[in-house]
């Protein structure tokens, strides 16, 4: 099992999911953009990888990775919780969470358990509105064969 498989997994847990079927699959983007242009958009980013425990041949780790969302919604009585016909941020938070939470091993034999662990909130750029929710992976890896 390799980082890059389970970011490979979690943007396509993010793509495949009906909970976000509102988002565009060419708005899930692997890594941070300089501008966004279109919204609502997810971005994938790894920040860290843990070894926790070892056990020959195995090592036990965990990969953090960020999921970012950002919307844009001028009605500022939508802007956190939404309607029928527009998502608030703490709408799309909850359907990303969901998409997450529906399989926690991400389809992946290698994987253990997927958690996640908090998510914080920017609204810095009116009628932008952004989060970011850190998700812990907890896998295992062949040590010998980075497999």
């Amino acid at each position: 099992m390799t980082p890059a498989s389970i970011v490979s997994a979690i943007k396509t847990a993010l793509e495949d999911s009906s909970y976000l079927s509102y988002i565009n699959d060419n708005s899930i983007f692997l890594g941070v953009r300089d501008s966004i242009s279109v919204f609502p958009c997810i971005i994938i980013e790894p920040i860290g990888n843990t070894l926790t425990d070892e056990a020959m041949p195995n090592e036990y780790l965990i990969l953090n990775v960020n999921i970012t969302a950002y919307i844009q919604v001028y009605d500022k009585e939508k802007q956190i919780v939404g309607d029928t016909q527009t998502k608030g941020v703490l709408d799309v938070e909850n359907d990303i969470k969901k998409a997450l939470s529906s399989n926690s091993t991400l389809g992946l034999a290698e994987v253990i358990d997927t958690k996640i662990v908090n998510s914080v909130h920017d609204f810095e750029q009116y009628p932008v509105r952004g989060f970011a929710i850190n998700l812990e992976v907890h896998y295992k890896q062949n040590r010998t064969t980075r497999a």
